[in-house]
């Protein structure tokens, strides 16, 4: 989640910077906004239980609101990959029951070994030869300066999709010359 709003706090002011809204975040019409709010909802869910089969019902949930939530919205920049994202990362959790976490990451991130052995929550477990879609766990160092995370492609493509939205949302493409447009400036 830190190379989400990592990804964020850089594609905001970039779009700024490089647009001609000077910064001016003109929102874009979105539809259906509360599938998206339940989505995120079904996510925030799931720590106040305590069962292990509700995490990967809560991801499914979730993935399911946001699929529709992308397919209303498949034009907008962005969503569309965050979607997919969000897809993979519950592929993987509905078929393993967990996010299956990869030891040499935890080691490449710099975390302590005792934090793959001691999965406290039930959204993470160790993977090993059972682990189903092993490719599409959390597998990836993400060197974030003062945090260390292990992301996994879902996670990507996530961040990529949060950015590039939130790039669009800052950013006005320059528009090609428009000869009618000084016409109706001096008509109003």
């Amino acid at each position: 989640m830190g190379l989400v709003l990592l990804v964020i706090l850089v594609a905001l002011p970039l779009g700024a910077l490089l647009g001609e809204r000077g910064g001016r975040i003109l929102g874009h019409r979105l539809n259906s906004p509360w599938l998206l709010i339940a989505a995120f909802a079904a996510q925030l869910a799931e720590p106040l239980s305590d069962h292990r089969i509700s995490y990967p019902t809560l991801m499914l949930v979730s993935a399911v609101l946001m699929i529709q939530f992308a397919l209303r919205n498949r034009r907008v920049a962005g969503i569309p990959l965050a979607a997919l994202g969000l897809l993979l990362n519950t592929v993987v959790v509905v078929g393993n029951g967990a996010m299956p976490v990869e030891e040499h990451a935890v080691v490449r991130a710099g975390l302590p070994a005792q934090t793959l052995a001691a999965a406290s929550d039930a959204r993470h477990e160790p993977a090993d030869a059972q682990t189903k879609l092993r490719a599409l766990g959390d597998r990836i160092a993400v060197p974030i300066p003062g945090h260390r995370e292990i992301d996994s492609l879902g996670d990507l493509a996530l961040a990529a999709g949060a950015g590039l939205f939130s790039f669009e949302l800052t950013y006005r493409r320059r528009r090609v010359f428009d000869p009618t447009l000084s016409l109706r400036l001096l008509r109003a």
